[in-house]
């Protein structure tokens, strides 16, 4: 069973104990599926790749982290990186960080096979000025009343340029279904964005910090993440049936174990304002 289908079936079939009998049914485990989560960027922190291994949908014991895998990270102009793993399945790169323009590529090697993954860190064209916000009362639109967050940021010409843009409330990073912002450029080429509504799952109130970080995307990321936001949001009565969301994460020989996830780059900037 593949791992998008897996994960969005259990959190269906959780919703829907509250208000239908449980019925015990025999679901076939299959064998496990390498997940590879990372993201490396032009921030100054430690930043880390997440590696575990899926199990099968009936198992509630969670994932399994892949330990004492080999990662290296390298790039198009002959560095590298040995990651270190700093607890289990976590491995941390210090050293290198996203350039524009530069070609990164993520090497693992398991037991179990030998992956890679390859990406070109795009330019920032969605670049933002300033973060500002509106009250809005509940109502049909707006599910909770409060501070809602607008952007404002100058497009660059040129098409096919993405962004993610990630909202936090007094440093903690929103991260619900509700919170995914994602920019495409198709309809909007060097144009100024003025006053753009994000996507917020809880609003902000009198005090909050909201900070806006930018994320620049190629077309494959932008991608990856609309497949999640349909994923999330695919829980409705007449939903279309579940697909598995990109992946560049390949395996290097045939006989490695599937593998699936997600490593890209990014460049960031971001913009923050305080509700008064």
């Amino acid at each position: 069973m593949k791992l998008w289908f897996s994960l969005l079936l259990l959190i269906v079939s959780f919703l829907a104990l509250s208000c239908q009998d449980v019925i015990d049914i025999e679901v076939a485990g299959g064998k496990p599926v390498l997940v590879v989560e990372g993201w490396l960027t032009n921030k100054r922190e430690m930043q880390v790749v997440k590696l575990y291994y899926t199990r099968g949908i009936s198992d509630s014991t969670g994932y399994q982290p892949l330990e004492g895998a080999r990662v290296i990270l390298s790039d198009n102009e002959n560095h590298k990186e040995l990651l270190k793993e700093q607890a289990p399945g976590r491995y941390s790169f210090t050293q290198i960080r996203a350039i524009t323009g530069r070609t990164y590529t993520l090497s693992i090697d398991t037991k179990d096979g030998s992956y890679e993954a390859v990406s070109t860190v795009p330019r920032l064209a969605f670049n933002p000025d300033t973060v500002l916000y509106k009250y809005q009362d509940k109502s049909l639109i707006y599910k909770n009343a409060g501070y809602y967050p607008l952007i404002c940021a100058q497009e660059s010409e040129g098409k096919g340029d993405y962004a993610q843009i990630k909202l936090y409330k007094n440093g903690v990073y929103q991260n619900k279904s509700d919170d995914l912002n994602l920019f495409s450029d198709e309809y909007a080429d060097g144009y100024y964005i003025k006053n753009l509504e994000l996507n917020i799952d809880s609003p902000y109130v009198r005090g909050d910090l909201i900070r806006a970080e930018v994320w620049s995307l190629n077309e494959q990321a932008y991608l990856f993440w609309r497949d999640i936001r349909s994923q999330l949001h695919n829980a409705q009565i007449f939903a279309a049936p579940f697909i598995n969301a990109r992946s560049n994460i390949k395996k290097i020989k045939a006989s490695s174990n599937d593998a699936t996830g997600y490593f890209g780059t990014s460049v960031v900037k971001f913009k923050e304002t305080r509700v008064e």
